[in-house]
């Protein structure tokens, strides 16, 4: 992990489950230069039931960031793959205050590898950290002689 001294870090994230000692999903969030996980949510447009086959999904969004089978994913034979982005953004300066970005598609394959159905989200959030507590006022007492 790297940051640039304002509260911008970049990161990796894998996460792996598993249902019976086998991997049934796996998902990468990366927002590292040269490894990010970012797509391009515009495209997303362009996906079409019944139609749209991996290959062409993966020729219009990059790599998919994860996968997902049965039983995760209700019908055997049938698969999802994910894409997914996590982006923190620079802390504003003197409030903290930071931008995260969050997208995610999920789409849902069948055996033959065309699209059976898809969902998305993606919106930015900022946050604002609370104040920490401020200390309650007690009186030093030195004692005199």
């Amino acid at each position: 992990m790297k940051s640039d001294g304002f509260g911008e870090r970049d990161f990796k994230n894998v996460v792996f489950v598993l249902w019976n000692d086998r991997v049934v999903s796996y998902n990468f969030t990366s927002d590292m230069e040269g490894a990010s996980t970012r797509f391009d949510a515009s495209r997303i447009g362009q996906l079409q039931r019944g139609v749209t086959t991996k290959a062409q999904v993966i020729e219009l969004l990059g790599t998919p960031a994860g996968e997902t089978i049965y039983p995760l994913v209700r019908d055997k034979g049938n698969r999802q793959i994910n894409y997914s982005y996590i982006g923190i953004g620079r802390s504003a300066f003197y409030t903290g205050t930071r931008d995260i970005e969050l997208s995610f598609l999920e789409i849902l394959l069948g055996p033959d590898d065309k699209v059976i159905d898809f969902r998305s989200q993606s919106e930015t959030k900022t946050i604002t950290p609370e104040r920490a507590p401020s200390a309650p006022i007690m009186p030093i007492f030195i004692p005199t002689n």
